[in-house]
């Protein structure tokens, strides 16, 4: 028997003993007969193979590995897949996706109290979260948990087609990312018909509210062709045929906000070429 402390010399109850024998295995989670574990990923622009690897100690001292791989849609509702592990303790989990870039897929690993699942069935541990690339592993226990706009995002570039003639170009944000606008390239040429066209580049929110409107460094007349680019640290300035202009700095889009090439009254010939915008993208909170 080990020695305790009296209860007049400890008031607040024995001393704590430790074991040296039938010592309990360093792992946190415990996983009982009827508990799952949720894998759910966020991957709206990228359908993409997800790896997910366990270890698992059951109750005899028997360690359990085990790998499953599914495919995660290109969705912005997301997908996964629930896992009803044996009994014990769960000493490692790792989930990757060697297709993805960083802020292309936002996981979650979840410790669920229940096998069967709904919208109302218990979350009774967040055991990993954050994103998984080829080179980035979400684990658990290594990896903290991080938001789903920290970091990097997912540097690239998204192509406008030219629209008809007369016609504005514009590109709304899709659902289940944000954006941070890097950069705008786009071209006009100018018809013959008389008038001014002010370079412009609008933000608008969901309710069609103007955020932001980024000017160009002039105006453009009749019968011209410039190349125009908005980027961030760019001068207002016009070189032979390039204007460049400044973008607003790290505003974030959510899904639904507009970016539009307004350019105050086109004439029924004006043509743009195809547009490239350079965004980084994260996965929506939203």
């Amino acid at each position: 028997m080990p020695t305790v402390a009296s209860p007049t010399a400890n008031p607040y109850g024995p001393l704590t003993t430790f074991k040296t024998e039938n010592v309990l295995p360093p792992a946190a989670v415990y996983l009982g007969p009827q508990d799952s574990i949720l894998v759910s990923c966020f991957s709206p622009s990228l359908s993409a193979a997800v790896t997910v690897c366990y270890r698992l100690l059951t109750p005899q001292g028997k360690i359990i590995t085990s790998q499953q791989v599914f495919t995660n849609p290109a969705s912005p509702f997301g997908g996964g897949i629930t896992i009803p592990p044996s009994e014990g303790y769960l000493l490692s989990l790792t989930v990757q996706c060697g297709a993805a870039a960083r802020g292309q897929m936002f996981v979650r690993v979840f410790l669920m109290g229940s096998q069967v699942l709904t919208a109302a069935s218990p979350i009774d541990q967040l055991l990993a979260q954050g994103y998984t690339t080829g080179r980035d592993t979400v684990a658990y226990p290594q990896v903290a948990p991080e938001n789903s706009l920290s970091g990097r995002g997912w540097l690239h570039s998204v192509t406008i087609a030219a629209p008809a003639p007369g016609a504005f170009w514009s590109q709304t944000v899709p659902a289940g990312v944000r954006w941070i606008l890097k950069s705008v390239q786009t071209g006009i040429t100018t018809s013959a018909v008389v008038g001014n066209r002010v370079p412009l580049v609008s933000i608008e929110d969901t309710g069609s509210n103007v955020l932001a409107n980024m000017l160009g460094p002039g105006v453009i007349t009749a019968s011209q062709a410039f190349n125009l680019s908005w980027f961030d640290g760019g001068a207002f300035q016009t070189i032979g045929v390039f204007m460049e202009a400044p973008t607003v700095r790290d505003c974030i889009l959510s899904p639904g906000y507009l970016i539009a090439g307004n350019f105050g009254s086109l004439g029924a010939a004006d043509q743009f070429t195809a547009t490239q915008l350079f965004v980084e993208e994260w996965v929506s909170q939203n």
